[in-house]
């Protein structure tokens, strides 16, 4: 999975750089709660995350990656007794399991993220189905 904040600028302006840390260690907790033993987090670099899933299916990563984006929306997240307001991701997610080699997975889950961006964000995609965006329930 590659997982970027859903404008992540608009913390660090509107509240701080201090602030925009502070939401990016609570998403990473939540990712690591959510991921468990399932995989691995890492952060990519700036605000995006990748977490590598050993052993898990398509159906089971698509799940896992749903319940991250919205275990993230569902957060209140606050900074010192200030509410930062509704924080959502956008996530990529690609498999092996589709016959493509590994040696590009990590290009083709970055794909698929900026695919979930350019379709409006706070979504999930994955490089196996076309047009799979989950959207949140309004």
């Amino acid at each position: 999975m590659m997982i970027d904040i859903d404008h992540f600028k608009h913390f660090n302006d509107d509240f701080g750089h201090d602030a925009g840390d502070f939401v990016m260690s609570q998403v990473a907790a939540i990712m690591m709660d959510v991921a468990g033993n399932h995989g691995a987090v890492h952060r990519f670099g700036g605000e995006e995350f990748a977490i590598v899933m050993l052993g898990t299916d398509q159906k089971e990563a698509r799940s896992l990656a749903e319940r991250l984006r919205s275990g993230i929306e569902r957060a209140p997240i606050t900074y010192l007794g200030r509410p930062l307001g509704t924080v959502t991701v956008s996530i990529g997610v690609a498999s092996t399991q589709d016959g493509q080699p590994s040696t590009n997975l990590m290009q083709r889950a970055d794909a698929s993220l900026l695919r979930a961006k350019a379709g409006g964000r706070n979504v999930v995609i994955t490089d196996w189905t076309t047009g799979d965006a989950e959207r949140p329930a309004v």
